[in-house]
C-alpha cells in the first residue's frame, strides 16, 4: 500500500494516464496529494531529506531525470479485466520484475490466496513473514574476522518463514539476484558484532556528554535516521541482519 500511495503522490499526468484516460479523475488524484505547490513539496523534502530537485525530477513536464514507473497489474488485464483498471490491481514496479520476470504470471499456487501476494493488500506481510540469512559455506576457515573481504565464504539465503510467500521468492528470483549485494549484509553483520550494546556503553561513558547518549551514539552508528522508516534500499536486508 506504500508504494501505492507514493505512486499516486509522485506520478506525472502520463503516468497516470496508464490507469485512467479520464482528466477528472487524474485532477482528483492530483488534488488529494498533501503537497499543491513547490514550497509544500519543499516542506515535506526538508523534512525526509530528500534533494533539492526531486520536484522537477519528478513534476517539471519533459525534464531528463524525471522519475519514472513500471506499472504492474498484479492480476493480469486480459485474464481479469473486471479490476483491468482498478487502483488496487496496480503495483509500482522496476522494469525487470514487471516485464523479464512476472509478465503476465499470476502470483499465487497451489490455492495461496492471491490477494495475500499482492504488495497492495492489508493482506500482505512478505517483510514480516521472510527473512535473510548469511550462511557460511563448509570451507570456511575458523577464525576469520572480517567476512566482508571474503564474501565467497558465504550465501545469503531469503528464506520463508510462511511457506505460501516461496512463490514470490521464487518467481521474483530473489535468492539469486540478492547474491549480488552479498557484501552489503555481511557488512552490517559485521557492524553488528563490531559495536555490540557494551561496546557503545563504553563509547557513552568515554565520551560522557549529554549530547552523546547511549540511543544517539547507537542510532548514528547503525544510521537509523536513514534506515528508520524502512524506505531506503536493503533496509530489510540490513534489519535482518541486525536482528
Amino acid at each position: 500500500m506504500l508504494m501505492l500511495c507514493f505512486f499516486l503522490n509522485n506520478a506525472a499526468d502520463d503516468e497516470l494516464s496508464k490507469l485512467t484516460k479520464s482528466a477528472p479523475r487524474i485532477a482528483y488524484v492530483k488534488a488529494q496529494r498533501p503537497y499543491k505547490s513547490k514550497a509544500d513539496y519543499d516542506k515535506v523534502a526538508s523534512y525526509l531529506r530528500w534533494s533539492v530537485n526531486k520536484w522537477d525530477r519528478t513534476f517539471k513536464p519533459n525534464y531528463k531525470y524525471r522519475y519514472h514507473f513500471d506499472l504492474d497489474h498484479v492480476l493480469p488485464k486480459s485474464e481479469f479485466r473486471l479490476v483491468g483498471l482498478s487502483l488496487h490491481n496496480f503495483v509500482p514496479s522496476c522494469q525487470i520484475c514487471n516485464q523479464k520476470l512476472k509478465g503476465t504470471r499470476v502470483l499465487g499456487t497451489g490455492g495461496v490466496p492471491k490477494e495475500k501476494l499482492s504488495p497492495s493488500s492489508p493482506q500482505f506481510d512478505g517483510e514480516k513473514k521472510t527473512e535473510f540469512h548469511i550462511l557460511p559455506k563448509a570451507s570456511v576457515k575458523a577464525g576469520r574476522l572480517r567476512p566482508t573481504l571474503n564474501p565467497q565464504d558465504y550465501d545469503l539465503k531469503l528464506d520463508a518463514i510462511d511457506p505460501d510467500y516461496e512463490d514470490f521468492i521464487r518467481l521474483f528470483k530473489l535468492d539469486e539476484r540478492y547474491q549480488q549485494h552479498k557484501r552489503v549484509a555481511l557488512h552490517w553483520l559485521e557492524m553488528k558484532y563490531k559495536y555490540s550494546d557494551a561496546r557503545i556503553r563504553m563509547m557513552e561513558k568515554s565520551l560522557n556528554h549529554r549530547s552523546f547518549s547511549f540511543t544517539r551514539i547507537k542510532s548514528d552508528i547503525f544510521q537509523e535516521d536513514l534506515y528508520g522508516e524502512g524506505s531506503m534500499n536493503f533496509s530489510k536486508l540490513r534489519k535482518d541482519m541486525l536482528k
